[in-house]
């Protein structure tokens, strides 16, 4: 019926002893997707989406979220764009710690981390923040290991 209505204007219904023709104006046609999924219209296509967020997908937002509050913690120490860093973090969660360990080289990579140091000792130099990733708290800090004439610690 959708492809008729949009191919001659209207479309025909016979209920009974009756037609109805009905035109764009008479009918309203919504798209309405099932749980665990998104969509929408347009007039040439429908995209729809799964949203169902499995535990990597989750893990790997975890990693998003660390990459970007390492990123915060490389701007607030005015480290320049291609200075290398050592990441120490601290925390208890082994979610979070998957986390990490499946999105290990994407975290360096993006933060240009040599090394990524998940509770260890750190230097008495490097401080740590508070923060939350995916509900859990994590300490963090940074440390400039190769600096382009520019950075110390964080």
């Amino acid at each position: 019926l959708l492809a008729e209505l949009q191919g001659q204007g209207s479309v025909e219904i016979v209920l009974e002893d009756q037609t109805l023709q009905l035109s764009g104006d008479d009918l309203e046609v919504r798209l309405k997707a099932k749980g665990g999924w998104a969509a929408a219209q347009g007039r040439q296509c429908v995209v729809v989406l799964s949203t169902e967020l499995t535990p990597a997908l989750i893990r790997e937002g975890m990693a998003r979220d660390l990459i970007r509050l390492i990123q915060d913690l490389r701007k607030q120490r005015d480290c320049q764009f291609t200075d290398r860093i050592r990441v120490y973090s601290q925390f208890e969660n082994a979610q979070l710690a998957m986390a990490i360990e499946e999105n290990y080289a994407a975290i360096t990579a993006e933060t240009l981390a040599k090394e990524f140091f998940s509770n260890n000792s750190k230097p008495s130099s490097v401080e740590l923040h508070d923060f939350e990733v995916g509900g859990h708290a994590i300490q963090v800090g940074i440390e400039t290991v190769a600096a382009t004439g520019h950075g110390a610690s964080a």
